[in-house]
């Protein structure tokens, strides 16, 4: 398993969640042979996303929540070290300064906001390259380096997006179906995408 030092103590309840796909026989779920059902494929994403968000931590968890207030800060930090400039972002948001995007992100908060009972374990990334599979099953997820407590929105902005730029977002219901979100939260998604950008 691959963690950052500070997320080293969420190590347990990654083991705990099963999903640890590190050094497993498999591919990602990138792969061409995924292609050729991509519906089946974002179910698989979906399903596992699903999974580890039902993941409880334990009382004795020691993390502090990666909430969104501690995002907008390690924006804040990434920008002013000079980490995240334009010519980092996705197309969609490069006609906007990063000055002006982390502006849109701290005025966002509000929106972001989750009851600190609800943070589960997130990945950080779950992407379909980093969505294991072996033989048309999904077995887990490998490069836990972002791996945090955090709103789950967290992660299903990232797999909308991975989902979207791979297989069009006609297919992205697919995903938030298999996860058993019925009416997901375009504000907060949008909070968590732009998030993503700004983070490093």
């Amino acid at each position: 398993m691959t963690t950052t030092g500070s997320d080293a103590g969420l190590a347990p309840l990654i083991e705990q969640s099963g999903l640890d796909a590190t050094g497993r026989t498999g591919e990602p779920a990138s792969q061409v042979e995924y292609r050729f059902d991509p519906e089946a494929t974002v179910r698989l994403l979906g399903s596992t996303i699903a999974r580890l968000h039902s993941t409880a931590p334990s009382a004795s968890t020691d993390r502090v929540p990666l909430d969104p207030e501690r995002l907008v800060a390690r924006a804040e930090a990434a920008i002013a070290a000079g980490r995240v400039t334009t010519h980092d972002l996705d197309p969609a948001y490069r006609h906007m300064s990063v000055e002006r995007l982390l502006a849109v992100l701290a005025g966002g908060l509000g929106r972001a906001s989750t009851d600190p009972d609800a943070m589960v374990l997130t990945h950080g990334s779950p992407t379909l390259d980093h969505l294991w599979c072996h033989d048309g099953r999904a077995l887990g997820f490998v490069d836990w380096s972002g791996a945090a407590l955090a709103d789950p929105y967290r992660d299903l902005a990232i797999s909308a997006t991975s989902v979207a730029s791979s297989f069009g977002p006609m297919l992205v219901p697919e995903l938030f179906d298999a996860y058993g979100l019925t009416h997901p939260d375009p504000l907060r998604l949008d909070w968590y995408a732009l998030a993503t950008q700004l983070v490093r």
